[in-house]
């Protein structure tokens, strides 16, 4: 059993998802679940690393998860609006492909995706 957690960022239901390249195959999918970040979250960062100079706040700013305000380069927002909403959003996977998957709900930018599934090639022993 596989677990992967991701960004899928704004995914309008039943699009379909990719999952990150590092993880493996998807034989049949088992579960997902979506954790949805609440509004108004205020993260500082490095401004030369939202300039593009790489790191995580680069990889985040390209997932949609942050935005730059422009106040100086350094001040990013989480988009979301979850607020007062329980953080936890039920979701059902379908395996479109050995890459991809789709959900039976929208996500949103900042959601946080985890997919639970067999890999290609992995055994399930009958007990």
């Amino acid at each position: 059993m596989r677990k992967v957690t991701f960004v899928p960022g704004a995914v309008v239901s039943p699009a379909a998802i990719t999952i990150p390249a590092d993880a493996p195959d998807i034989d049949a999918v088992v579960s997902a679940q979506i954790i949805r970040l609440p509004a108004g979250i205020t993260v500082a960062v490095n401004p030369h690393v939202l300039a593009g100079g790489g790191g995580a706040a680069s990889v985040a700013l390209a997932a949609g998860l942050f935005t730059d305000t422009g106040a100086g380069g350094n001040v990013a927002h989480v988009v979301a609006a979850n607020v007062g909403a329980d953080p936890v959003v039920a979701a059902v996977p379908t395996r479109l492909t050995t890459r991809t998957i789709s959900l039976n709900v929208n996500t949103a930018l900042g959601d946080l995706l985890t997919l639970n599934y067999r890999e290609v090639g992995e055994r399930v022993l009958v007990s």
